[in-house]
């Protein structure tokens, strides 16, 4: 995994290397959109029903809260900081927080391997609670863009 990001970052941020190797936008955005699905797919193969079952109470809200809470704090730190718009610091926030299903599901695979919280299904909560974590972030992120590159008669025109 490591690997990757770096090849990725000297493939971008070395002048020789970043003229000659060209990768067209579409196919980023598709590479993109790949890994991130294998990701997720990775975290449902490593679901265990029965755990979920158990601890599904629990999932929805440790899915809910860490998008919030990092959305929340990245708009008031850009705002203040920043001096960006509101809109923009939650389209910043809810962008970080749909980073945490790509950094937790491999060290969530490392603890099932170790056996760690495997038997109370701690792995499997957090996977599940990252990979939903994300559909708020996406909806988020979608829904603040369009706020921030509507026009006030768009609306004025649908509320009405």
């Amino acid at each position: 995994m490591k690997g990757i990001l770096l090849a990725g970052f000297l493939l971008k941020n070395i002048p020789v290397i970043s003229d000659k190797i060209q990768i067209k936008h579409t196919w980023s955005a598709s590479l993109r959109s790949i890994a991130f699905s294998v990701i997720l797919v990775c975290a449902g193969l490593g679901l265990d029903s029965k755990a979920l079952t158990k601890l599904k109470a629990v999932c929805l809200p440790l899915s809910i809260s860490p998008c919030l809470v990092e959305a929340r704090s990245s708009a008031i730190l850009a705002h203040f900081l920043m001096h960006l718009p509101w809109q923009w610091g939650f389209i910043l926030g809810f962008v970080l927080g749909a980073v945490s299903p790509a950094v937790m599901v491999p060290s969530m695979f490392i603890l099932q391997g170790g056996r760690y919280g495997v038997e109370k299904g701690v792995p499997t909560l957090l996977m599940a609670a990252g990979s939903s974590d994300d559909i708020l972030a996406i909806t988020g992120f979608n829904t603040y863009l369009d706020m921030a590159f509507s026009t006030g008669k768009y609306l004025i025109t649908h509320i009405l």
